[in-house]
């Protein structure tokens, strides 16, 4: 009866998470992370935090379109002879699985801890946290997560068996001698472990506290810079940064911290195959599987929530439209640029008509509208700064022909 139960917890989980789930959340991120590489590596976007943040979305995205290139196996039919490509292609698809997983585990870790130089050591970033720097050591995770997942490609054999019942020639993917071998896989089980979970947890664990006692300091000091308001905003600009990184982090521990369970487990208990731990552990690992994910398709929604900057550059990047109506429209906006034509009074003076392109006063509903001043005939015209928006009055449309 209980295995039973597991079977059937086992096969559920697996067809909700692998049929249903994983195709929308990977459409979703793949989608997301893509636009967040445009955002994060456009003008006025780029630092090193961002190149980090812009490997992570890639890392993402290639673990994403691998997990639902595995989940295919879940399909009726795919066992066919048909798609012996999709097979001989499958333990390259999870070695790609594992190297894109892992790159992001220490990409994750990466950024934690310039973040933490940043916020700690703050006349040490601008020699540690740069760009170039930044771009090393991206180079360097990638390259040693794929080199050090390689492994995994070489652990499958492909088969082609012949079904006695349906008489149809199946192909199988089954372990080499390689994946047979104990001493391998017992040592190669503890290092991946150990390195790209508990490890890299733990560091995450340890410079998140850190930072996360530092956004809490920063509300009393920014409290004693209430006058400094220069300071105060590149303070609050640093503050939110980090709020942002934090978050990403807490995700990646949440969804990162059930496989890091499920492993302790399994390390300490094997389960006879087929009994009902053992199924039972299949189906959480569909469950926590589908957790990681999720981990690398939200990011997207987190920038959006928690950084303003970003919505602002999304919106100017995909929805142009939209920023030309609300630039143009009556409303209070900054002033960025004046146009002006000027004409002789019949008093002498030069009368100067401001045309503003945006304002931070309220514009006159006419299109075409004009803020007037008056200026003594000695002024010397685009000159000196421009007269105060309090002494603008609204007149009608001025041509430098009149």
């Amino acid at each position: 009866m209980d295995c039973e139960f597991a079977l059937a917890f086992r096969d559920g989980s697996r067809f909700w998470i692998q049929r249903v789930l994983v195709p929308i959340v990977v459409a979703v991120g793949v989608l997301g992370n893509i636009v967040s590489m445009v955002i994060l590596m456009s003008r006025g976007m780029r630092s090193s935090t961002n190149l980090y943040l812009t490997a992570l979305a890639t890392s993402d995205t290639l673990y994403l379109i691998c997990i639902f290139i595995l989940s295919l196996e879940h399909y009726p039919g795919t066992n066919d002879v048909s798609y012996r490509a999709y097979w001989h292609a499958r333990p390259y698809c999870m070695w790609l699985t594992d190297a894109s997983s892992n790159t992001s585990v220490w990409i994750t870790v990466s950024f934690t801890i310039e973040r933490y130089i940043a916020v700690c050591y703050p006349m040490r970033r601008q020699s540690l946290c740069t760009e170039s720097r930044a771009k090393k050591v991206i180079f360097i995770v990638f390259f040693v997560a794929f080199l050090l997942s390689s492994s995994t490609s070489f652990e499958w054999i492909i088969t082609e068996t012949m079904d006695k019942v349906t008489n149809t020639t199946k192909i199988e993917m089954k372990f080499s001698p390689l994946g047979n071998d104990e001493t391998y896989r017992q040592g190669y089980y503890w290092f991946t472990s150990l390195m790209f979970v508990f490890f890299p947890l733990l560091l995450l664990t340890i410079f998140n506290a850190y930072l996360i006692n530092s956004v809490r300091k920063s509300g009393l000091l920014r409290r004693q810079m209430i006058n400094e308001k220069s300071d105060e905003k590149s303070q609050n600009q640093e503050t939110r940064i980090t709020i942002i990184l934090i978050s990403v982090v807490i995700v990646f521990i949440v969804c990162q911290l059930p496989t890091a369970l499920i492993l302790i487990y399994t390390s300490s208990v094997n389960p006879s195959p087929n009994s009902y731990v053992s199924e039972m552990l299949r189906g959480l690992g569909n469950i926590f599987n589908f957790l990681m994910s999720i981990n690398a398709a939200c990011n997207f929604i987190l920038y959006c929530a928690l950084s303003d900057k970003y919505r602002k550059s999304f919106l100017k990047i995909f929805c142009r439209c939209l920023l030309k109506d609300r630039e143009f429209s009556p409303q209070h906006t900054l002033v960025s640029s004046v146009a002006y034509n000027r004409r002789y009074s019949d008093d002498g003076h030069v009368e100067i008509a401001y045309k503003a392109r945006k304002e931070n006063i309220y514009r006159p509903p006419k299109n075409g509208a004009l803020l007037i001043t008056r200026v003594p005939e000695s002024g010397v015209i685009g000159q000196g700064p421009l007269p105060s928006p309090k002494n603008f009055i609204s007149r009608p449309t001025l041509n430098s022909s009149e």
